[in-house]
């Protein structure tokens, strides 16, 4: 639904069992749910909740909102960072690795 352009892309991808594909088909892939609700806490809620703790430590230490918004976006770069390490590594980009889960027909 979200990829149903006509434009050409390439992602490696996992093949489940009994899926014959070859080099040039065209597939469905697919992302389990649960780990599209991790993929998406990490890229956007991290950083959300490191915005707003940022922020609560700023009204705690009762700073102008000047500072108070400078928390907020040191919070966010803190927590971007966090997330891109977190998605970086090896076992992160393996489980968030789609699975070709069947060979579209070719149309005539």
């Amino acid at each position: 639904m979200l990829g149903a352009s006509e434009k050409n892309r390439r992602v490696q991808a996992l093949i489940a069992a009994g899926v014959d594909v070859q080099e040039g088909d065209k597939v469905r892939i697919e992302l389990s749910p649960q780990q599209l609700l991790r993929a998406s806490w990490l890229v956007y809620g991290l950083p959300l909740v490191a915005a707003v703790i940022a922020t609560g430590v700023a009204y705690l230490l009762r700073l102008d909102d000047f500072y108070a918004v400078v928390a907020a976006v040191v919070g966010m770069a803190a927590g971007l960072v966090v997330a891109r390490r977190q998605l970086s590594s090896a076992s992160c980009l393996l489980r968030f690795t789609p699975t070709i889960v069947a060979r579209l027909p070719v149309p005539d």
